[in-house]
């Protein structure tokens, strides 16, 4: 379920008819499942929040991986199966890992960081995600393409963790705007544009 990031499995009775709908798994941050693929070991790698999601054959999420863009779907690849193929905004990813599957990438500790917009480009309104390591406070705001702010969209201390805010931006003109994050007051380098069509 794309919106409700809820990945659902069913029981395949004679190939004819499903049964038994159980949750498989969650994304919690704000934004949309979509394409999946299972490798030979079991394992699930979902596009999703952030970009792709690795889930072990229980359903328990081991990693994500981090890809620019909104992330729309992913196939395994490469003759050895070690390739990772990714559609995301307008381009084609091959992510490889060099020492196994992989499914068997580490879990990952995030670090504080501004995550791609999506969706983007866009005609009204997009999500701004973003993840804090640790609790402090934060300020993201819009700039246009003169450097003049025309909206601030979060000035508060939050805590650690996955969050989310939404820009509406129906009274401004269609162009390209620039998202900016800044945390206790200093401003963080990784601020990208956003096209408003």
């Amino acid at each position: 379920d794309s919106e409700s990031r809820q990945i659902f499995i069913w029981d395949v009775d004679h190939d004819t008819t499903i049964s038994n709908k159980t949750e498989f798994a969650y994304q919690e941050p704000f934004g949309y499942t979509d394409g999946m693929k299972v490798d030979d070991e079991g394992y699930i790698y979902s596009s999703g929040p952030v970009g792709i999601w690795v889930y072990d054959p229980d359903g328990t999420a081991l990693d994500t991986i981090a890809v620019p863009g909104q992330t729309s779907n992913c196939a395994i690849g490469d003759s050895d199966g070690k390739g990772l193929f990714v559609t995301s905004g307008d381009a084609v990813y091959r992510i490889r890992e060099s020492e196994g599957p992989v499914a068997t990438l580490p879990i990952r500790t995030w670090e504080t960081q501004l995550l791609p917009a999506y969706p983007n480009p866009f005609r009204h309104s997009t999500v701004i995600p973003f993840y804090l390591e640790e609790g402090q406070p934060i300020s993201i705001e819009i700039y246009n393409a003169s450097g003049e702010r025309v909206s601030s969209l979060l000035n508060t201390r939050l805590e650690d963790g996955y969050h989310a805010v939404k820009w509406n931006s129906k009274d401004l003109e269609c162009g390209i705007y620039y998202v900016n994050m800044a945390l206790s007051g200093k401003r963080v380098q990784d601020s990208y544009r956003v096209v408003k069509m």
